[in-house]
């Protein structure tokens, strides 16, 4: 394959994510969309449409023929690899607690659930599609679940381990998004149809989620750039969720032999940038709220490139 062909394939695999994005930028630029209208979009995606989807997504899995342990356990132990250096190595650099939660925060979560399907669907088509909706569940339980626990910790009422537990668990039961997941999986294992018209009710909320989120993500970044923070930070940050932990969790994944859509899904999981409900679960708990949405938005604008760069790197050396 030339030079130009895997351009042309990486192109088409971020534009689309970019340019839905830009409208959201271009609708707050212009006034057509509040700050207090962003905020309430924001919170309708994560409560409403991202869980639908998340439940159609789970539900439409067919573990029998598309469960791939081999797959689900790299993405799993990566995960929890990557949350517990991120931890380990920010708790001697953020002696402040809320500092150390936030900085662990955005350097772990990726926003795959908004990103994964359309990214896979441009690279890989349908094989793509399944592949990557096989990885929601051991994706985002880990992320909302380690979230909750960071944030937790915070809490100077948690003294002891079993406090900490407590206090995760019981903010993880009222999560929309692992909420949706488990609801899902009952459906996807017994393979049970919903009448035709709830199921088309479903499909057409669930359909809303990818455009609205993207266009609503873009509308928060320029709502964001208008406040202050700790640059120093933002850099670094930024550096560490869009290249340190896509470079060194993907050479790992690449020596271990993945290719094609399942490399492509493992790619979007660790090199998506901040997930738009980190600002929203920021928020709630008030945990560096600010801080996390311009790291939303600074991690979304540099993605592109990084992204795009990735693609290319992995699809030149034969890899996709």
């Amino acid at each position: 394959m030339g030079l130009l062909d895997i351009l042309l394939f990486s192109i088409n695999a971020t534009l689309p994510v970019v340019l839905c994005m830009a409208v959201g930028i271009v609708l707050r630029w212009r006034n057509a969309v509040s700050e207090s209208t962003s905020k309430q979009l924001s919170a309708l995606c994560f409560k409403l449409f991202l869980p639908v989807l998340t439940f159609n997504n789970i539900r439409s899995i067919d573990f029998h023929s598309e469960f791939s342990p081999r797959l689900l356990t790299y993405a799993f132990v990566g995960l929890l690899g990557m949350f517990s250096v991120l931890l380990l190595l920010f708790s001697f650099i953020e002696k402040d607690k809320e500092w150390l939660a936030a900085c662990v925060h955005v350097g772990f979560r990726s926003n795959y659930i908004l990103l994964g399907i359309p990214l896979a669907q441009n690279m890989f088509g349908q094989q793509g599609v399944q592949i990557a909706s096989m990885l929601i569940p051991v994706a985002i339980i880990p992320f909302n679940f380690l979230t909750l626990f960071l944030f937790s910790l915070v809490d100077t009422e948690n003294t002891s381990v079993g406090a900490l537990l407590k206090s995760t668990l019981s903010k993880a039961v009222r999560n929309p998004l692992i909420i949706a997941i488990l609801a899902g999986i009952p459906f996807s294992l017994t393979g049970f149809a919903f009448p035709t018209f709830l199921e088309k009710t479903l499909q057409n909320i669930g359909g809303v989620a990818s455009t609205f989120s993207l266009i609503t993500l873009g509308t928060q970044i320029v709502l964001e750039r208008k406040q202050t923070g700790d640059m120093g930070k933002i850099v670094k940050m930024t550096l560490t969720r869009l290249v340190f932990v896509p470079v060194v969790l993907l050479s790992i994944f690449v020596a271990a032999g993945f290719r094609g859509a399942e490399l492509g899904a493992l790619f979007i999981l660790f090199a998506s940038p901040c997930a738009n409900s980190c600002g929203i679960m920021a928020r709630q708990y008030n945990i560096k709220p600010e801080f996390t949405a311009q790291m939303v938005g600074a991690t979304t604008l540099f993605s592109g490139l990084t992204t795009f760069v990735g693609i290319t790197l992995l699809k030149g050396l034969g890899l996709f």
